[in-house]
């Protein structure tokens, strides 16, 4: 089990965009990543090389995730009342399913149904 994570990390480590170090603009990626924002109550389909946003805070938001491999970020920051019901598909974690509270922060980076994610200090 530790082998098979240990090589969905190095995957992951792959795939982070790398930044030019000269004869770009400073912190311009080889990749294009994209930005979308999304509201709560949403349902939203992940895309690959994509970093989702919450405009507002949350307690309800169901994600599911493509077919082909992806990788991509969820940011957010749940509401400060109200029951938690975030929903993701089958998923693998690193480190634990996350327990959302109220008023926190949170990333979580998913790459092909794997979460490694953390609260937002």
């Amino acid at each position: 089990m530790a082998k098979k994570i240990f090589k969905k990390l190095q995957k992951i480590a792959e795939n982070v965009p790398k930044v030019y170090e000269s004869g770009c603009e400073k912190g311009r990626a080889e990749t294009e990543t994209k930005r979308v924002s999304f509201e709560n109550g949403e349902t939203i389909e992940v895309v690959n090389n994509t970093i989702y946003t919450a405009t507002t805070p949350i307690n309800d938001l169901t994600v599911t995730y493509p077919k082909d491999e992806f990788i991509c970020s969820l940011n957010f920051t749940v509401a400060d009342t109200g029951d938690v019901t975030i929903t993701l598909p089958q998923s693998e974690y690193i480190g634990g399913a996350p327990s959302l509270s109220n008023g926190e922060t949170w990333e979580l980076n998913i790459m092909d149904g794997v979460i490694v994610g953390g609260k937002v200090e």
